[in-house]
């Protein structure tokens, strides 16, 4: 769980979450280095449902994909609320 941190002058991913099973990624905040292609939150093979809520992830300018959900093998729900 990760539960009101502060990510800053995140170089390429805010967040890298690899093969995890049912992640909560709630009141966080994600500031990015502007030089790269950027990713706020970027997921892969992710299980179980994702309770992603009251973050903030960079705009376009700073992270053109946000938020970036790759291969999710949920059988449950997706909660995805800004």
């Amino acid at each position: 769980m990760w539960d009101g941190n502060t990510f800053t002058n995140q170089y390429v991913y805010g967040l890298y979450l690899y093969y995890q099973d049912t992640p909560i990624f709630k009141n966080n905040t994600i500031t990015m280095n502007n030089t790269y292609t950027n990713y706020g939150l970027m997921t892969y093979y992710m299980m179980g449902p994702l309770e992603f809520t009251g973050n903030k992830v960079p705009d376009g300018r700073r992270a053109p994909y946000g938020v970036l959900i790759y291969s999710y093998g949920c059988t449950n729900s997706l909660s995805s609320h800004r």
